[in-house]
C-alpha cells in the first residue's frame, strides 16, 4: 500500500497551540504506519495521503516522505484515501508530542486517525450501528477537506476516545470473548493510562475517559 505526502490546502481548522493536548501514544511510526494500513485496507482502500503543514519543497520528488530535516510548521494532519463507502477525509490537530525523544506531533495525530478507525470498525462488531453507517459523514467530503474532528462525545466518539487512551493495538476480539467485556477491557486500560497520578497531576485525560464511560454506559 502507497502512502504518499503533500502540502496541506486548507489551514483554516487548524487548532491554536494552546488548545492542543500532550499525547499518551508511546508506539513507534512504524507501527502507526502498519495500523494505519491495515485500518485502510479493510475497508476496502488502497493509496493513503497524508497532508502536513509544510512548503512543497519539504516534500521528496517521489512524495513518499519528507525531506532530510524537514519538519511541518504544526501538528495538524489531513488523511485521505478511497474506500468502498468513498474518499474518505480525516483530519487531526488535537494532539502535540511530549517531547522530542517520542516523535513528532503530527506521527501522533496520525496515529490518532488510525485508532479513530479502528474504534469505527468496532461499532459493526459491537451492532452500535448499521454497517457502513460511521462512515457516511466522511465520505460526503471531498478528499483533503475538514474531516473528522476528535472532540465530540458521541457512542463513536467515546469508542474512539478509549482506544485511543488505552493505545490498543488488537486486530479482533480475543476468541470466547463477548463484546462487552472487550469494551471493559478498554475502558480499564484507558482509566490506567489516563490517570492524574501518571501524569503530573493532570486530570484532563482522566476526565475524558470518564466522560467517554458515561456515554457507553459503564461505571465509573
Amino acid at each position: 500500500m502507497t502512502i504518499m505526502y503533500r502540502p496541506m490546502g486548507d489551514l483554516s481548522w487548524k487548532r491554536s497551540p494552546g488548545s492542543r493536548r500532550a499525547s499518551l501514544f508511546s508506539a513507534e511510526w512504524k507501527d502507526t504506519l502498519k495500523l494505519l494500513a491495515h485500518e485502510v485496507e479493510l475497508l476496502g482502500g488502497e493509496d493513503i495521503t497524508i497532508e502536513l503543514e509544510v512548503l512543497p519543497g519539504a516534500i521528496r520528488l517521489d512524495a513518499l516522505g519528507l525531506k532530510a530535516n524537514q519538519s511541518p510548521a504544526s501538528p495538524a494532519v489531513v488523511v485521505s484515501f478511497e474506500t468502498k463507502h468513498g474518499v474518505l477525509v480525516y483530519r487531526n490537530d488535537a494532539l502535540d508530542s511530549p517531547s522530542w525523544s517520542r516523535g513528532e506531533g503530527w506521527r501522533h495525530n496520525v496515529r490518532g486517525i488510525a485508532l479513530t478507525l479502528e474504534g469505527q470498525r468496532a461499532l459493526e462488531r459491537y451492532g452500535a450501528s448499521d454497517r457502513g453507517q460511521q462512515y457516511t459523514g466522511y465520505a460526503a467530503l471531498p478528499a483533503g477537506s475538514a474531516g473528522i474532528a476528535l472532540g465530540g462525545m458521541t457512542r463513536d466518539e467515546a469508542l474512539t476516545v478509549l482506544h485511543a487512551t488505552a493505545d490498543v493495538v488488537d486486530r479482533e476480539p480475543h476468541p470466547g470473548m463477548t463484546a462487552s467485556w472487550e469494551i471493559e477491557r478498554v475502558w480499564k486500560r484507558a482509566r490506567s493510562v489516563a490517570h492524574p497520578d501518571r501524569n503530573a497531576g493532570d486530570q484532563a485525560a482522566w476526565d475524558r475517559v470518564a466522560e467517554a464511560a458515561r456515554v457507553l454506559g459503564l461505571d465509573s
